[in-house]
């Protein structure tokens, strides 16, 4: 399974002023009651280039309208209605789209809660998912689907979000089961391996893990040493290290400082199972001389702790957003 996250850091001349927290921008187009502003992946405001999306915003019947577009090719990913103007409280329906223009999610929220049937599907058009909310938790019988049309989730409950959820590996057997409550994993859940033996035991509180035991492919026996169902790929020394590395190795080209070049470079890498990192992908950028910045100190960087996935190691890709701020 691939992973997909994002986290953000910024970079001035100095950088005595890395991490600090951006103040909220001012559109950079006004049309009467419509504004426009520069977005990163998270909907944080930032009008610097090489963000990726523009987002639109604007009021109408009391209530607040806003639609995301690709910054550079213009086609619509998200559409929504909200009740505040700080777009916090959703109300109203939700849309998102492929990069093509296929719908990818469809829904409606009431009192930032969802309420209602959303359904979901993959870029060329096959249904993902169909499910049941009301007031926010999952009702009825709800199914996620593998492209091929395969039952990939199932998901039973009550009126209050009270039932069972099965996920099916992809030759149909069960790969893990256990209740929900509320909408969230509660009680002792089970995950088996493709020939039906058990793998794992997880003991869920509300969806927070407090112990697992992992076992032998014999299904019985209990396994030795760690038990990690999940776990994110992670800097040694975590946020901490991940901080005094790029201190310590980026820095501001000379060209860009001359040039007066700033704003949002977005870098996509993996990170493999021994922990190496590779595949760099530079997503968006206002100038190749960032970029080339990027991809210069992001491989410099020493090996990461890998993913984990079931207690075995699994790729793993992040996006990071680096910010160049001229003071």
């Amino acid at each position: 399974m691939k992973f997909l996250t994002t986290f953000p850091f910024l970079l001035t001349i100095g950088l005595n002023l890395f991490g600090q927290k951006n103040e909220i921008a001012e559109p950079f187009q006004r049309d009467k009651d419509t504004a426009y502003v520069m977005v990163d992946q998270n909907g944080k405001m930032q009008n610097l280039p090489g963000m990726p999306f523009i987002r639109k915003y604007w009021p109408e019947n009391g209530k607040y309208r806003e639609i995301h577009y690709k910054a550079k090719e213009g086609n619509v990913v998200r559409a929504a209605w909200y009740k505040d103007k700080d777009f916090k409280e959703k109300d109203g329906s939700w849309e998102e789209y492929h990069d093509n223009g296929m719908p990818k999610d469809s829904g409606q929220y009431v009192n930032n809660l969802k309420q209602g049937t959303f359904r979901g599907w993959y870029v060329n058009g096959v249904e993902h998912h169909i499910l049941h909310y009301d007031k926010g938790l999952p009702i009825d019988t709800g199914y996620v689907f593998r492209e091929n049309g395969e039952l990939s989730q199932l998901i039973i409950a009550d009126a209050t979000g009270n039932g069972i959820e099965q996920n099916y590996h992809e030759n149909g057997k069960v790969k893990m089961l256990g209740r929900i409550k509320e909408g969230k994993r509660n009680g002792p859940w089970t995950l088996k391996r493709e020939d039906g033996t058990k793998m794992m035991t997880i003991s869920y509180m509300l969806d927070s893990i407090s112990q697992t035991t992992c076992f032998e492919t014999d299904g019985i026996t209990q396994a030795k040493g760690e038990c990690i169902f999940e776990r994110e790929a992670a800097f040694p020394n975590g946020a901490k290290g991940l901080q005094e590395f790029l201190r310590n190795n980026m820095r501001y080209p000379d060209a860009a400082l001359d040039r007066k070049i700033q704003g949002i470079v977005n870098i996509q890498f993996t990170i493999y199972t021994d922990g190496t990192i590779g595949d760099f992908m530079i997503l968006s950028s206002p100038d190749k001389i960032l970029s080339d910045e990027v991809l210069r100190f992001m491989k410099k960087s020493p090996k990461w702790l890998p993913a984990i996935e079931n207690n075995q190691p699994v790729i793993y890709k992040k996006v990071q957003a680096v910010t160049f701020r001229l003071n």
